[in-house]
């Protein structure tokens, strides 16, 4: 009937031709026909989404328009078997009760579809989790979970109030079941706001969807599910903390306490640091507390631990709420105890100790390690926790701490002697000590007989250890064992945490189950009565279950050592028990190691030997390689299979008889040189010293190996040095110089290579013939090649050269042709490579790389020139004889010159002609006789070079007095008769115009010129053998001029200083009616005729000095010139003793007598040194007269009245001599005055 209606719908519907749009509308309808053209072929009954209420039958039709063709429904995917065929062009699917579901259909025949969608469900059920939880009164969180539907279903919640219900929130999905409301104060025009102040509440919740609809009412206890805030301001009053007892203080939200009307109650908690897990707490109870306070404090009493830290969390919940999840958040505070001094010491145990030698050269000191059993740190009740030890001996007690850095587990007294202690252990922290220690006796020395060996620990499953040892046999049974373990560390001392427990003296094997978290390492001592033995930590450590051997003490010894064999021995430490059975023999594994000696090599196999018989203890090994380094290791093998111990011994084989090198190839191959490679032995049988290659015709050249373990690498020699077109056979060998044995040759019959084509030798041998003329020559010692011609090269006179090519050893040509003095001849030998490997050859071309020749250009290769070989050529004109006359004439006159030059020398006769004034009466005495020409050549006397200088007295060396011959010229008379030349400039020395052969006097040039110079100024003079002297004054040094100064003006001739840089003083002319000439010395000569003492820092009295600082000083002047007697002739000293004055010579000179012949002025030895530099000589117009005939001669009176005093005993070298012209204006010695104190001044 559907079906029919249907069809009565589709024939009622009809188009209109009539309107404005029908062309419009027509082109409509097509486009819509044309999309709905599968509708059209087919059509689903009831159409579209198909909602059946559960328990109701579900009926689907599908039909088409043709008859043909397939036609089915589907479920998803998959067809629908049990569907009715209506008639030709339908058919229909009846499910009488479907379950409940939400599912899709579809009708499909040839290419279309139609889909049905089908919902079976029932109206909405009830709601059985509905909850409100009040989150601290703020807001109301209602939520429910609604049950499993397949039709979609709307939610709505209303409250009751004022009697009426209203909606307080919308209604959100947390997912496709979860549904919640919250309910808050915020106040909006389509919800009620939240009342915190309502006791219970009373909801409706409306559930609605395609089905029908369901209303429920919910009646909540409002404070009953209230969840309040977490506490606040949680902390703890820190001046009422005691070590046992805290004061809490803490805050609830104001609006919990205001507006809950039934209060909260507390819930209190703490947990203790490092001691309790994470999530284990201790409850505390609060039950007296208020219900309705803002503020709470506790007292939290009974904590068990001082100094320990703390957490302590606070819950608060309704009174009226039941469930856990209205208990509210936790606040917390961390909080530690106050300190107390520990309430007790550490454990110890006897026997608790190590004992070690001190020293190994002496043993009067030990040392020792006491161990004890730690407080657990909750104990330690302070800060800064540490042990006070007290050792006691000889009635003595010292504290020491231990080190916090290592351990506080033991402590090390360190070079203590062997005598018997007693140690007492006492915990300390900040607060103090522990009311009691823990005691421990040490014996002057552990008891040999009762130490432990063997000691060995077994690990099982589950923590279980088993422990066996052995003690002396001789020893008595022990009062008992003490046991300590700890968490193991490879220093076998325990840094953790110490354990330790007592056994019976009876026992050697003990079995102990510790905690399985950690590996363990133990220690025993043997104890009878106050002996011990003292510690003895576990040699043996293994794991009997997982095949593991942490520690087996096995010693492998090595026997004998061969070139092919290696015998060894082993032993072992541990005490293995019998009952185990467990050990049924050894095997011994080597293999070659590599350079670290810890590893096998992996280029060579591992061997491994078998022993079966648990007594054999040793083992020879043999067909081991020379010189190999063999890593040997024992492995036990038991029923658990083999475990192997991790001791390796390694023993190197003894070095043997290298073997060749390998791959030797030959490359690079030129005339002179080849490079030669090969790889080093293998094997190498010890260590590589050097190579040595042999070629025949070489020399050996030896390859020093500088490290033999850079030695693994091919090398590359390259031979030089070598003839070209040479063949070469070549050898290498391999040499241990250790035991000077080299290897066999390799190649064993050499390695066969020609060099390449290259330059002939030079030729040695070249013959000059003439008549007929051709020249020859000889092959060169090395061909290089087939010398395929020679070549000679001809230079004419050193100038024009030809070469001619030759094809054999002689050439014709024309000697002197066109030369006109000589020509040379030069010949070498030339080499031409055309061939195609350049004259290589090689025996095998596999290890001989032969060169190819490129390209088809031929090499020249010429050899060196042959030294030069003349042939002189004769010469036509006599230039060669004019030259030989021309020398011969000049030789003739050259000697004949030489003759006439030693005649003249030899006929002259030099002698000095003295004035007749200085005449010295026997002039024998002077030595004038000996002036001949072989003192011409020696240097002026230091009279005459440097007269009265502005320096100290010059000390002349002695080898410069031995080297002057002249009369007057020591360093006495200089110091008496020269003049200084800082106070009057440069005095040339002239000849004399009255006498021109006058060899020894003086003239002053009227023409010298005065230079100025300052104090400061230098002199630098050098004498004829350039000794240095020194300027006293200045300090500073010069060399005396070995040089005379001529002065043709004068006539004289000065040998003078040469001045650098010094001030000129002026000169102060002296009055011409004085008739003396002053002399620098003492006037306490001249007024008294006594010497004077001799002033420490004051020259001597003869040497004729002035210290410039008394003339300088006008404080001084009294002491040079006495003011009650005028300066005059009177003033001079008497002289009783120089001898009567001969008459006066008409000439104008004089001859002074020296001083030093007086005898009250000698001094005792002759050229005394003073002992401080002496000042400059100075002349001032206050000195007294050395002699007035000098004065006279100035004032050009009283020439003849008053003669000189001479004294003919005297030898001629006391005696000075002066010059001076006749004429007063022309003389000289007015230069000789002091200059005034002006001049000083200036």
């Amino acid at each position: 009937m559907a079906y029919d209606q249907l069809h009565k719908r589709t024939a009622k519907c009809s188009i209109s031709r009539k309107g404005p749009n029908f062309t419009l509308r027509l082109w409509y309808t097509f486009l819509i026909s044309m999309i709905s053209l599968p509708s059209i072929m087919m059509s689903c009954y009831p159409n579209g989404s198909i909602d059946v209420r559960y328990g109701n039958p579900l009926e689907l039709y599908c039909s088409r328009k043709n008859t043909s063709g397939r036609l089915d429904i589907l479920h998803g995917s998959q067809v629908v078997t049990d569907t009715t065929r209506v008639n030709d062009t339908t058919i229909k699917l009846y499910i009488e009760k479907p379950n409940m579901t939400s599912a899709t259909y579809s009708c499909k025949t040839d290419g279309e579809t139609c889909f049905f969608r089908v919902l079976v469900d029932l109206p909405p059920r009830n709601v059985t989790d509905f909850k409100c939880v009040s989150n601290n009164l703020i807001y109301l969180n209602c939520s429910w979970t609604a049950p499993i539907k397949f039709a979609l279903i709307k939610y709505e919640l209303k409250v009751l109030v004022n009697n009426d219900y209203m909606l307080p929130c919308e209604v959100k999905v947390a997912n496709i079941y979860s549904h919640y409301c919250v309910w808050t104060s915020v106040k909006d025009a389509n919800y009620t706001i939240y009342r915190e102040a309502v006791d219970i509440y009373y909801f409706k919740l409306i559930a609605k969807n395609r089905f029908g609809s369901l209303v429920q009412d919910f009646e909540i206890d409002h404070y009953s599910v209230v969840k309040p805030g977490a506490p606040t301001n949680v902390r703890v009053i820190t001046k009422m903390t005691k070590s046992h007892s805290v004061l809490l203080q803490w805050e609830i939200p104001s609006i919990i306490a205001h507006l809950l009307k039934c209060g909260v109650e507390h819930r209190m908690e703490y947990q203790i640091a490092k001691i309790d897990s994470t999530d284990e707490f201790r409850s505390v109870n609060v039950t007296g507390l208020s219900n309705n306070n803002i503020t709470y404090k506790f007292w939290l009493k009974n904590l068990p631990y001082a100094h320990m830290q703390y957490e302590v969390r606070i819950y608060i919940r309704s009174k009226k709420a039941i469930k856990e999840e209205f208990w509210s958040d936790y606040n917390y505070t961390i909080f530690f105890t106050a300190s107390e001094r520990p309430r007790r010491p550490p454990d110890l145990i006897t026997g608790a100790f190590t004992e070690t030698q001190y020293d190994l050269e002496s043993s009067s000191y030990r040392n020792i390690m006491v161990y004890w059993r730690q407080l657990e740190e909750y104990e330690e009740a302070g800060e800064n926790f540490t042990y006070k030890v007290y050792v006691t001996r000889n009635n003595k007690t010292e504290i020491k701490y231990p080190n916090k850095t290592l351990s506080l587990s033991y402590i090390t007294l360190d070079k203590i002697p062997k005598e018997p202690m007693q140690i007492s252990v006492a915990s300390s922290n900040v607060n103090g000590s522990s009311i009691n220690s823990s005691h421990i006796y040490i014996p002057p020395e552990v008891d040999r007989n009762l130490k432990v060996t063997r000691f060995t620990q077994i690990a099982y499953e589950g923590g279980i250890y088993r422990l066996s040892w052995v003690t002396n046999e001789n020893t008595m049974k022990m009062d008992n064992y003490t046991l300590l373990w700890c968490q193991h560390n490879i220093t076998k001392i325990c840094s953790g945490r110490l354990n330790f427990k007592v056994l019976n003296g009876d026992l050697n094997n003990y079995k102990i189950n510790v905690t399985n978290n950690y590996r363990y390492q133990f220690a025993i001592s043997a104890n009878k009565g106050m002996a011990t033995s003292g510690i003895v930590w576990a040699t043996c450590d293994m794991s009997k279950d997982t095949l593991e051997v942490y520690s087996f003490p096995v010693s492998i010894q090595t026997e004998h050592t061969g070139k092919s064999f290696v015998a060894i021995s082993w032993s072992f430490s541990c005490e293995l028990n019998q009952e185990l059975n467990t050990i049924k023999g050894y095997n011994i594994t080597y293999c070659i190691g590599v350079k670290t000696h810890t590893e096998c090599d992996p280029t060579y196999n591992s061997s491994s030997i078998i022993i079966n018989d648990l007594h054999q203890m040793k083992l020879n090994i043999t067909g081991l390689r020379p010189f190999k380094t063999y890593l040997f290791t024992v492995s036990l093998v038991t029923i658990y299979g083999t475990k192997k111990i991790p001791t390796i011994r390694s023993v190197t084989t003894v070095e043997d008889t290298p073997t060749p090198p390998r791959n030797i190839k030959i490359s690079d191959v030129e005339s002179n040189s080849f490079v030669l490679s090969f790889d080093p032995p293998d094997p190498r049988n010890g260590i590589i010293g050097n190579y040595t290659i042999y070629c025949n015709g070489v020399e050996p050249k030896v390859v020093e190996v500088e490290s033999d373990s850079n030695d693994v690498y091919r090398r590359n020699v390259t031979l030089t040095n070598l003839d070209p077109y040479t063949n070469y056979t070549c050898t290498v060998k391999a040499c241990n110089i250790g035991i000077k044995n080299c290897s066999q040759p390799a190649p064993q019959n050499g390695i066969f290579v020609r060099t390449r084509i290259g330059a002939p030798s030079q030729i040695q041998t070249v013959n000059i013939h003439s008549k007929p003329d051709y020249v020859t020559w000889d092959l060169p010692q090395v061909h290089g090649g087939h010398i395929d011609y020679f070549e000679i090269r001809r230079t004419i006179d050193g100038k024009k050269q030809n070469i001619e090519r030759a094809n054999n050893l002689s050439y014709n040509l024309m000697l002197c042709y066109s030369v006109q003095n000589n020509e040379t001849f030069e010949i070498r030998g030339v080499n031409l490579d055309n061939d195609y490997h350049h004259g290589v050859i090689a025996l095998d071309e596999t290890v001989v790389t032969i060169p190819m020749r490129s390209g088809e250009k031929v090499l020249q290769f010429a050899g060196e020139w042959s030294r030069p070989f003349i042939n002189t050529c004769t010469i036509n004109d006599n230039t060669t004889v004019v030259v030989v006359i021309l020398i011969g004439i000049a030789l003739i006159c050259i000697g004949y010159g030489c003759l006439k030059l030693y005649n003249m020398y030899k006929n002259m006769d030099i002698k000095p002609v003295m004035p007749e004034g200085l005449l010295i009466p026997g002039s024998e005495k002077c030595g004038f006789e000996t002036w001949n020409t072989i003192n011409k050549d020696n240097k002026l006397s230091l009279d005459e070079t440097l007269p009265l200088t502005n320096t100290k007295a010059v000390v002349v060396p002695p080898d410069v007095k031995q080297k002057d011959n002249s009369n007057c010229n020591s360093s006495n008379q200089t110091e008496s008769s020269g003049l200084s030349d800082n106070l009057y400039g440069n005095l040339d020395r002239q000849p004399s115009t009255s006498d021109d052969d006058s060899n020894a006097s003086f003239n002053l040039d009227d023409g010298a010129k005065i230079q100025h110079f300052t104090k400061d100024d230098e002199y630098s003079f050098t004498n004829s053998d350039d000794k240095l002297y020194h300027d006293s004054f200045n300090e500073k040094p010069f060399i005396v001029d070995s040089q005379p100064v001529l002065k043709p003006s004068s006539g004289y001739v000065q040998s003078v200083p040469t001045p650098l840089k010094h001030p000129t003083p002026k000169l102060s002319i002296e009055p011409s009616n004085s008739s003396y000439v002053k002399a620098g010395l003492s006037p306490e000569i001249f007024t008294t005729g006594v010497l004077p003492p001799i002033v420490k820092n004051h020259p001597p009295t003869s040497s004729g000095y002035v210290l410039r600082e008394d003339v300088m000083n006008p404080m001084n002047l009294h002491k040079l010139v006495p003011s009650v007697m005028p300066f005059g002739p009177e003033s001079l000293p008497s002289t009783p003793n120089l001898p009567h004055p001969t008459k006066q010579n008409p000439n104008s000179y004089i001859q002074l007598q020296s001083l030093d012949t007086l005898p009250s002025l000698k001094p005792t030895e002759r050229n005394i040194v003073p002992s401080m530099k002496p000042t400059a000589a100075v002349i001032s117009p206050g000195d007294p007269v050395i002699n007035k005939h000098l004065s006279n001669v100035l004032s050009a009176s009283q020439l003849a009245d008053d003669p000189p005093v001479l004294d003919p005993a005297m030898s001629a070298n006391a005696y000075c001599r002066f010059s001076w012209n006749t004429d007063p204006a022309n003389d000289n010695l007015k230069t000789f005055y002091s200059p005034t104190s002006d001049s000083y001044n200036n």
